[in-house]
C-alpha cells in the first residue's frame, strides 16, 4: 500500500516516510505542552550520584 501511495504522490518510499515522520513530529509536538518538559528537570535530585557510570552494574 505504501508503494502506491509512493508511487501516486510522486514520491520515492523514503522521501514519503520522511515527510511523514515530519507530519507526524510536527502533530505531536503541537499536541505536547512546552511546559512538560520542566517536569523532567531535575527529577533525580536525589539518589546515586554516579548512575550513568554504574547503570551497567543493573544487569550484573
Amino acid at each position: 500500500m505504501i508503494k502506491l501511495i509512493a508511487k501516486a504522490s510522486n514520491l520515492n518510499l523514503s522521501e514519503l516516510i520522511r515527510e511523514g515522520a515530519k507530519k507526524e513530529i510536527k502533530a505531536q509536538t503541537k499536541r505536547i505542552n512546552r511546559d512538560d518538559w520542566r517536569e523532567f528537570v531535575g527529577a533525580l535530585k536525589t539518589g546515586p550520584k554516579d548512575m550513568s557510570l554504574t547503570i551497567n552494574d543493573i544487569y550484573k
